[in-house]
């Protein structure tokens, strides 16, 4: 077993909602995160995967070799800062500062993007005190197109 444990998270942030080319549905995201999640214990490492009890119990399977844990455990920024953080990006100022070229991209027009990614730092910091053993606890955002 690797000595390296990796950590994600996953909340429903609207994505089949959203008019661009990241668009995701629900089902395409699940169905790729299982193929990451079992190439990441096909490599023996092991997965840690915070989501809300409700998306858990609903949507998502079992994988041999991935933990979830309840989002709710883990102080986000998403919990704090959408209001302040979507008033930013909905604001002139902000969008005039942003190329024409990646007025499009997520991180420009929806706050849960951004603060769930952001907030995968707590997650690390909540796994290292889960799981001391591990030497090193890595985060990733994202699941491939």
């Amino acid at each position: 077993m690797s000595n390296t444990l990796f950590v994600t998270g996953f909340k429903d942030i609207g994505r089949e909602k959203w008019p661009s080319l990241y668009k995701r549905s629900r089902s395409t995201y699940m169905a790729k995160f299982y193929r990451m999640a079992e190439a990441f214990v096909k490599a023996g490492h092991r997965l840690v995967c915070y989501v809300a009890e409700d998306v858990r119990k609903e949507y998502m399977q079992d994988v041999k070799g991935v933990d979830f844990v309840d989002l709710g455990t883990v102080e986000t920024f998403l919990d704090k800062y959408e209001a302040v953080e979507q008033a930013i990006i909905d604001s002139e100022e902000y969008k005039k500062k942003i190329p024409e070229s990646r007025k499009d991209n997520p991180e420009h027009n929806y706050a849960a993007y951004n603060l769930i990614n952001h907030s995968k730092i707590n997650m690390v910091a909540h796994c290292k005190k889960l799981l001391p053993h591990y030497e090193y606890v890595k985060t990733f955002d994202r699941v491939p197109p």
